[in-house]
């Protein structure tokens, strides 16, 4: 078990909740960013500052951070123009780029903010960088994802097979545990 975990979640959760239960297995304590409605209404730079708020302590007790979904979008985001995160990173269904579904469009705030941050060399790989997907997915361009892996040199791609954006709770469970390891 380890002393603390950051955990970012997805829109609607809550760090007390689903995959922060599982959490709570894992570590001693769960810190993190519950995205509720009320923090989602917020505009984007509050939000990206709520995220960033965190980074000093993170990187100094060497914290561990798992973000999901729309979390992982907010703390990609965070980064960009920061100096490398001193710390392992999880992303968990990562929400990236722009995609269409029979859910409908979905076209995330500054969705070219990531893209552009890649080619200009202003998003950082924190020290270490693990990456999970399903490769069913229909909340993230997979293209997208796997440019973002490789031009990041990702530790870790895993692309799971026959998974969606809601990944098998045990599977989420091992990649969260070899992480975490």
């Amino acid at each position: 078990m380890i002393n603390e975990c950051f955990y970012i979640t997805g829109r609607g959760g809550s760090i007390n909740e689903g995959l922060g239960t599982f959490l709570k297995t894992r570590s001693h304590v769960v810190t993190g960013v519950s995205l509720s409605t009320s923090f989602i209404l917020n505009p984007f730079s509050t939000q990206l500052d709520a995220i960033q708020s965190e980074f000093s302590r993170l990187q100094q007790n060497r914290i561990p951070i798992i973000a999901n979904s729309y979390g992982a979008y907010l703390l990609l985001n965070s980064l960009i123009g920061f100096p490398a995160l001193q710390t392992r990173v999880l992303f968990l269904s990562p929400v990236v780029g722009t995609t269409i579904s029979q859910l409908g469009y979905f076209k995330p705030p500054q969705s070219r903010q990531i893209a552009s941050a890649l080619a200009q060399g202003t998003l950082p790989k924190p020290t270490r960088l693990d990456i999970c997907c399903g490769n069913m997915d229909n909340q993230c361009d997979l293209v997208a994802l796997e440019a973002l892996a490789n031009t990041l040199k990702a530790d870790r791609f895993l692309l799971l097979e026959g998974q969606g954006h809601m990944i098998d709770n045990d599977l989420v469970a091992q990649v969260v545990d070899e992480f975490l390891g």
